[in-house]
């Protein structure tokens, strides 16, 4: 990890563990201990943010510990997620997904900066506006023939009840 990524990383992790500390009522040692082992025993957390910034996600680190913030504003995001979340086997699907948001996230906080500067300008000027634009365009393509279906189906099941 590069030195001015170490910083922030460790700023990341003493500013949650005072947070949590806070909230918890507990001692900022205490929180911080617990914090670290988690790092240590899980290298990646997924969490899902509100963000204004229109980007899919953002990845940075939390002490050792690779953190992706996955925008819930983002149009993959609900029109993704949330088909995944209601299909039988789409858990094992949504855990794919994070999977390769992971290993994306990965390259950016690469300790090449070069490599982690392309990611950054790739994930921010190109993938996010593209899915958003292509998400919402896929929304509409695949909403509107769902409705359409319905309500064929529904004037069929109408018109044999009346023969």
């Amino acid at each position: 990890m590069p030195e001015g990524k170490r910083r922030q990383a460790t700023e990341n992790l003493r500013l949650r563990a005072s947070e949590q500390a806070q909230r918890e009522g507990r001692s900022f040692d205490d929180v911080l201990e617990t914090l670290r082992r988690e790092g240590d025993s899980r290298p990646y957390r997924i969490e899902y943010v509100d963000a204004d910034h229109g980007f899919v996600y953002t990845p940075e680190f939390d002490g050792l510990q690779i953190v992706l913030y996955v925008n819930k504003r983002h149009p993959f995001f609900h029109v993704l997620y949330g088909s995944l979340l209601h299909v039988p086997g789409g858990g094992l699907a949504k855990e794919a997904i994070d999977l390769l948001l992971i290993a994306l996230a990965k390259g950016e906080l690469s300790d090449n900066e070069q490599t982690a500067e392309i990611y950054r300008v790739q994930r921010e000027t190109l993938w996010s506006p593209f899915l958003a634009t292509s998400m919402r365009d896929l929304e509409r393509r695949f909403v509107v023939p769902i409705v359409e279906e319905e309500v064929e189906s529904d004037e069929d099941e109408g018109g044999k009840a009346a023969a």
